[in-house]
């Protein structure tokens, strides 16, 4: 699939340094995304990442076209018989450009051509701006919060919801 400036595909083999490097390595990535930290490229477990991502509906890597440098994942994080709820995360070398609501809004757009009936949502910890914003800009809108959701860092989490639904956009 593509989008303006990015191409969303499959993850592959080769894009285990960038994944690493650009998720997995990177400190404030990992503050609001539920990874774990990979001190070097040798702890870190890409095949049980990829086993992880192929038992999902969907998952993509976001590559830049510019460079073909793998920046960040979309995914399916879980569903039920009536949502998708769908994860993401990009390099922080990459934020406030626009390139995560340009991934999220490609993965929308596709999922609601195919997926009638559900209900598509995301969710981000309270403090992730960022995040939320990247779900409105793709259409979303404010759902509910739910408070001390995810213990994080040593830390409890209220966590943010948006969702979508076909015709929504």
């Amino acid at each position: 699939m593509e989008a303006e400036r990015l191409i969303l595909r499959k993850l592959k083999k080769n894009d285990a340094y960038d994944i690493y490097r650009n998720i997995f390595h990177d400190k404030k990535v990992l503050q609001t995304f539920l990874g774990r930290y990979a001190t070097t490229f040798d702890t870190f477990d890409f095949d049980g990442m990829l086993a992880f991502f192929e038992k999902k509906i969907f998952s993509y890597g976001i590559e830049l076209k510019e460079n073909h440098a793998c920046i960040g994942i979309v995914f399916e994080n879980q569903h039920d018989d009536e949502n998708i709820e769908i994860g993401y995360a990009l390099s922080s070398k990459y934020w406030n450009r626009g390139y995560m609501s340009e991934a999220l809004g490609a993965v929308l757009k596709e999922l609601m051509k195919k997926d009638e009936g559900y209900v598509f949502s995301a969710a981000a910890f309270k403090e992730n701006i960022g995040s939320w914003r990247v779900m409105e800009k793709c259409g979303m809108k404010y759902s509910h919060t739910v408070k001390d959701e995810i213990e994080w860092q040593g830390k409890a989490h209220d966590v943010v919801y948006y969702e979508i639904r076909k015709g929504d956009q």
